[in-house]
């Protein structure tokens, strides 16, 4: 019974300690912003209280890593590359040097890490769709 117990303890905790919520979708319009770690999307155009925030530029939309006071977080964009799927877009932290940078006009394809602003960590996003005015991506939390 004690070792039943032990085991079923140890399978419930490794369930509960799991903060890695994989890949998800989501898509975003201008002045929206994603809160990473449940895919929350909020209508925040200052990026204070997102992780990655969307804003209007022309008829398409510019991506910024969330805001902590007057500094985006760093975002990597591995110079404009495009990729055929997620999983092919590294996952390479983001460095203090990239605070402030703005994904402009991205493109279907194109990958990029950001150090995510109210959740830990850091993580990796793909351009799944672009269309006027909103973005589908898909991304997930890097180790």
């Amino acid at each position: 019974m004690f070792v039943r117990l032990s085991l079923s303890l140890l399978f419930f905790g490794v369930i509960a300690c799991s903060t890695d919520p994989g890949v998800r979708t989501v898509t975003l319009e201008a002045n929206e912003g994603l809160i990473a770690s449940d895919g929350t999307v909020v209508s925040d155009g200052s990026g204070l209280k997102s992780d990655l925030v969307a804003h209007k530029h022309s008829s398409s939309l510019d991506l910024k890593g969330g805001r902590f006071g007057t500094d985006y977080q760093p975002l990597h964009d591995f110079n404009r590359i495009k990729f055929d799927s997620l999983t092919d877009v590294p996952c390479t932290a983001p460095t203090d040097a990239e605070e402030d940078n703005i994904f402009l006009l991205p493109e279907e394809g194109h990958g990029f890490t950001v150090r995510a602003n109210k959740t830990s960590g850091y993580f990796r996003v793909w351009i799944k769709t672009m269309d006027v005015g909103m973005v589908t991506l898909d991304y997930e939390f890097c180790d």
